[in-house]
């Protein structure tokens, strides 16, 4: 007996549920259960509405070809925050999940950190609030569109405000997603998960990813989320393969 992993015409392809999906789901079970459980059961299955953003294109951004040295560069932009507005119904943000698959310039004149995470090529996520810049929005909107279409700059040459990122409870614009394994020439694939409460099983220190503190408590409706590849001081170089971004919505 042999097993194939191949989907074929036979097999379903994978669902996604819709909001629309998700409330039809409230309206079925809360008639045989009390609706408080109802959205305990809806959450413990994890169905969820999903906004997927993917970006698969090749790109080495190196820390030496930036000014001062300082690789800024918008990677990826999801689609606008969701918003429901339907039958008392509210969605609400419950999980966003970043995959990378890097690695840097797979060298490094110090060799004390190889093997760890303390190097110089990471990921940060920013949050993009048009409203935030009313004077300059015909000018980000066409940044906006161009980030959405390939990787770009995130500078004022190329036409980007950053008054447009939220910043979190520190005065930060910028939440730390991944950091490439020092001097590694091999990419590998990283995946980040950040909920409401924040968990407490990874560390910055141990694993190279940011806990997303703050993160999705900011997130509002028309909110984009932009995936920044970073390299600093010269010689460093964060090569890209792929990001993806998940963001998952249940009703509130």
């Amino acid at each position: 007996m042999t097993f194939s992993l191949t989907p074929t015409a036979s097999q379903p392809a994978e669902f996604y549920p819709s909001a629309k999906d998700l409330v039809a789901a409230r309206k079925a079970l809360v008639s045989i259960l009390p609706l408080g459980l109802v959205y305990v059961v809806l959450h413990l299955a994890e169905y969820w509405a999903q906004d997927i953003a993917e970006c698969a294109e090749g790109r080495a951004v190196a820390a030496s070809d930036a000014l001062d040295s300082n690789a800024n560069i918008c990677y990826l932009i999801t689609k606008p925050i969701q918003q429901l507005d339907m039958e008392n119904a509210r969605l609400k943000i419950v999980r966003v999940k970043f995959t990378t698959v890097s690695h840097d310039q797979g060298w490094a004149s110090d060799r004390s950190g190889q093997g760890t995470y303390n190097g110089w090529t990471w990921f940060e996520a920013a949050i993009l609030r048009r409203t935030q810049v009313v004077p300059s929005i015909p000018a980000l909107d066409e940044w906006m569109a161009l980030a959405s279409e390939e990787p770009i700059n995130m500078d004022v040459e190329a036409e980007y405000d950053p008054a447009a990122e939220v910043k979190d409870a520190k005065g930060s614009a910028r939440w730390m997603i991944q950091k490439n394994l020092r001097a590694s020439d091999e990419f590998r694939q990283h995946t980040v998960t950040w909920e409401v409460p924040v968990g407490s099983a990874s560390s910055a220190t141990d694993t190279g990813a940011g806990d997303g503190a703050g993160f999705i408590e900011r997130l509002t409706p028309g909110d984009c989320i932009a995936v920044v590849v970073r390299a600093l001081y010269p010689g460093w170089c964060n090569h890209v393969q792929r990001v993806k971004v998940v963001v998952s919505y249940g009703l509130a």
